[in-house]
């Protein structure tokens, strides 16, 4: 049984902003939860990255193609357990 995550807008309408990619519908009742995003500076080159918590993991990212496939690897990696469960 999937849990329902607790919303936060902030959160998703952050990584929507950043990504350019709506989440609020997508991610509805999948079990999926993002809970906070920050953003980091490299010290040494000023480089930007985020960094996504969700319920399991975290998500490094710089833009919006790095977010898909780091997200998308998370992904799999869920189903993959959801998989092992149900065995």
């Amino acid at each position: 049984m999937l849990k329902i995550p607790s919303y936060n807008p902030e959160v998703y309408d952050k990584v929507s902003q950043l990504t350019g990619l709506n989440f609020k519908a997508q991610l509805k009742d999948s079990g999926i939860e993002f809970r906070k995003i920050y953003k980091m500076t490299d010290m040494l080159n000023e480089e930007i990255s985020y960094l996504l918590v969700t319920d399991k993991l975290g998500v490094v990212f710089k833009n919006r193609d790095e977010f898909l496939d780091k997200f998308i690897l998370q992904l799999r990696s869920r189903l993959a357990d959801l998989n092992q469960e149900l065995e």
